[in-house]
């Protein structure tokens, strides 16, 4: 029995699914790619063991159907394990839409005929048997429990309900699969093995492709993230970012070893016992790897521990969508709005509860705490992106925005403090101090307000010294050194253009000349108040 065009058309359709499907391969997680690797030799052994049977057992063809409905439910992003460490991508993403719209082609084409009464209804509702009317019935029974999870979901973090309805749905996609392969690619008959073979085939050459990706994924994370420190350093921002990106979108690939086990579970026990400072201690020796989870339990130290501006550096570095999962977050809550009922309190403070409430998945609070720290800084960068949650439209109105030195940048080497006062943020070593810029992408003029604040200019003068700090400045990719002096002791602006292409971006400062000689009075520090940013046009 040969196999009609519109057999053909449904089973290139159905490859094309896969097709697309390889284009995404690059976000799943490394279990994932484990998973499809054995699901693909799977497949491989039932055809090798009964190459003669393969195509007459419907079971055997449930499976191929079975393996596209689990690549349907793995590519999107919607639903998938990564939705669970952040808001999770919207029910019609870019996956669901082209791979929906493949197979209601291959659906509608199916029924064509019964659409252009080529084939009568009767005729057409005996196509289907009634193990498929089993099948299909636990699809969606399964598909209408899902749902309802969902909504229980969405009514649980406060989010919505259609697009927790819309998720539910995909077992439709699913449903559709399963018909179309059984179905819609041979009539009634088992006979011919080139009808499953082309999809059996295309499907064994994904897993196998795959599979490879998962591998190279696996060794470049391994060896990325196990790289010393030092060529980490001596690589620049550039390298830095990358590794960055590559640890936080591979949180979930490696897993504790037992040593990391062991010291997660002293650190909890000591955080059990209100140890905070033993905790602290513990988590830090886990971070050979970081992970989200631990990040967490370091904020909840550090804030128990009244340490705020480690805390709002730690909740500055963390994904944007990323949403805590720890119990203990009412407790942090009612610290930091003590803190805030304070006369202490401040515009940072405010804004550490704004992150915070931020990552709880309250944005109603968060906006309002946000909204109070820019009532004493009415620029400040990173509070208007998280306020406007990054629309370009609201940050138009924005035209300069600013940071400041002082509870922003920081020492990326722990042993080398820097100095501060007033608002005013003093180099004293060697070193680097970074932050974390959340802006829209674009183009800006970056203003950096710094002056020398060792040596003062006529004394040094005097003594032949030259009291230039040498600094390099690293914003995203862009690369500056600037030479900062100042005759009468005021902040300079030193300005240069600098492309953002990442959010949030990284911020890095070295001092690079530092000099201190007592008996002849020298001494090169360099200081920062804040640095600017102006969009640049677009012309």
């Amino acid at each position: 029995m040969k196999r009609t065009p519109l057999e053909k058309t449904i089973m290139w359709l159905m490859v094309s699914l896969l097709a697309i499907s390889l284009l995404s391969c690059l976000n799943l997680l490394i279990v994932e790619y484990v998973r499809i690797l054995i699901l693909g030799m799977s497949l491989a052994i039932i055809c090798i063991t009964f190459p003669g049977e393969f195509q007459k057992n419907y079971v055997r063809v449930c499976f191929i159907a079975g393996s596209y409905a689990y690549i349907l439910w793995l590519f999107d992003p919607a639903i998938n394990g990564v939705a669970f460490f952040g808001e999770g991508a919207k029910a019609f993403n870019f996956y669901r839409v082209v791979s929906l719209g493949i197979i209601l082609i291959a659906t509608v084409l199916w029924i064509l005929p019964l659409l252009a009464r080529k084939i009568s209804y009767k005729e057409f509702a005996s196509k289907f048997t009634q193990n498929d009317m089993y099948v299909l019935i636990g699809i969606l029974s399964v598909g209408v429990m899902l749902t309802l999870m969902e909504i229980a979901r969405a009514y649980t973090e406060k989010t919505s309900v259609v697009e927790a309805i819309l998720k539910g749905t995909k077992l439709i996609d699913c449903a559709l699969v399963y018909i179309l392969i059984l179905r819609g690619t041979a009539d009634n008959e088992f006979s011919e093995k080139k009808r499953v073979y082309t999809l059996l085939y295309a499907f064994l050459f994904f897993s196998v492709f795959t599979s490879l990706v998962g591998a190279g994924r696996a060794a470049a994370a391994y060896y990325t993230v196990r790289t010393p420190p030092k060529l980490e350093k001596s690589k620049g921002p550039t390298r830095q970012r990358r590794l960055l990106q590559l640890r936080e979108k591979l949180l979930r690939v490696f897993s504790l070893n037992s040593h990391e086990a062991l010291i997660v579970y002293e650190a909890g026990y000591a955080a059990g016992q209100k140890q905070w400072g033993e905790s602290l201690e513990k988590l830090n020796k886990a971070s050979t790897i970081p992970r989200l989870a631990i990040e967490e339990e370091k904020l909840m130290a550090e804030i128990e521990m009244g340490l705020y501006s480690k805390a709002l550096q730690r909740l500055e570095k963390m994904p944007k969508h990323y949403r805590f999962s720890f119990f203990k977050s009412d407790k942090i809550v009612a610290d930091l709005l003590t803190k805030l009922k304070s006369e202490a309190a401040s515009s940072a403070d405010y804004y550490l509860a704004g992150l915070f409430y931020l990552h709880l998945g309250n944005r109603k609070e968060a906006e309002k705490y946000f909204t109070e720290s820019l009532s004493n800084f009415t620029n400040n960068a990173n509070a208007l992106y998280f306020l406007y949650d990054g629309n370009k439209t609201k940050l138009k109105s924005h035209n300069t925005i600013e940071m400041p030195a002082v509870g922003w940048l920081h020492p990326r080497t722990a042993d080398k403090a820097v100095t501060k006062s007033g608002g005013i943020l003093t180099i004293v070593n060697n070193q680097q101090v970074e932050g974390k810029l959340w802006v829209t992408p674009g183009d800006y003029k970056m203003t950096i307000m710094a002056r020398d604040s060792g040596t003062p200019y006529e004394k040094a003068k005097a003594s032949g010294f030259d009291p230039a700090c040498k600094i390099r400045v690293w914003a995203d990719n862009t690369f500056k050194s600037l030479r900062v002096i100042s005759t009468n002791g005021v902040f300079n602006a030193y300005a240069f253009d600098v492309k953002i292409e990442n959010e949030p971006s990284d911020v890095i400062i070295e001092f690079t000349n530092d000099t201190y000689n007592n008996s002849r009075g020298w001494d090169r520090n360099v200081s920062i108040s804040r640095i600017i940013l102006n969009k640049l046009s677009a012309d």
